[in-house]
């Protein structure tokens, strides 16, 4: 069975005092037969409030006072309400999408304070992490693998672009294996796919995911790592989806929905719903 995996990352990709804490990489896996049917959900959605199919759903457009009006309010005559309608149905979608979710976390104040000089790039190992978590989840469904990401520009502070980079990483850990676990990515062959977010509403709908991940951590990271954590207080709206994460063993999300590098043993909470 083919599966692909849509990618969109929140936070900055490097280290720097004036940057994000963290940062994330979030994939929606779904079967390749089933992706019509979710990008024309989603058609529905923006016919019916918008009547145009090309208008592109953001988070930061959806959250932000200013973006909402220039991109939605204004030039299609919306009100909020309307557009909090229109949120419960982008979350509805997600919901009720044959789809599991799954996201890579870089603490990247703790990577500094663990390997100092050593500190792996944020986003390459972010994205070594969620092959690793992909390759799991094809391996328990005998499936194999497709990415496809967000696409991106940009160059590091060293001058090489992004997106070679990926690519490169992609071809590394698939014939020599990942970093840390030397674990082969044998069932996604090819590097990513890079597609523009505007093309595709699968990558719109993991922008939604991959902030509400970046929040729960901006929010609540403190607690992740906390032994005394009994109960694990969730951002609202990744609340409002924590069941298509997936899970392990006892509904066991840590590790296996959503993983944290680095990582500290013997945390056992449980997730507040």
């Amino acid at each position: 069975m083919e599966y692909s995996i849509f990618i969109d990352e929140s936070g900055e990709r490097e280290y720097g005092d004036k940057t994000s804490a963290y940062f994330v990489y979030n994939g929606i896996v779904i079967k390749k037969k089933d992706i019509a049917a979710i990008e024309e959900d989603v058609r529905k959605i923006k016919r019916a409030f918008f009547d145009d199919e090309n208008v592109e759903f953001k988070s930061n457009w959806f959250r932000i006072p200013r973006e909402r009006r220039k991109r939605y309010l204004e030039p299609y005559e919306l009100t909020e309400t309307a557009l909090r309608i229109i949120t419960k149905e982008i979350y509805r979608v997600i919901l009720e999408a044959p789809i599991t979710i799954i996201a890579s976390v870089i603490d990247k104040k703790l990577m500094i304070a663990k390997y100092k000089e050593r500190a792996f790039n944020p986003s390459s190992f972010a994205y070594e992490l969620l092959m690793e978590r992909f390759q799991f989840y094809l391996k328990s469904v005998d499936g194999y693998g497709k990415v496809i990401m967000d696409d991106i520009s940009g160059k590091t502070p060293k001058g090489h672009h992004y997106k070679q980079l990926i690519n490169k990483l992609h071809s590394q850990i698939y014939s020599f294996g990942t970093t840390i676990q030397k674990l082969k990515i044998d069932r996604v062959s090819k590097p990513p796919s890079f597609w523009p977010s505007t093309k595709s509403n699968l990558l719109q709908l993991t922008d939604f995911c991959a902030y509400n991940v970046f929040r729960q951590f901006r929010n609540y990271g403190k607690e992740w790592n906390d032994p005394r954590t009994k109960v694990l207080p969730l951002y609202a709206h990744l609340k409002l989806i924590i069941d298509k994460y997936h899970q392990g063993p006892g509904s066991q999300l840590r590790g296996y929905g959503i993983v944290r590098f680095p990582e500290e043993k013997g945390i056992n909470w449980q997730i507040k719903k």
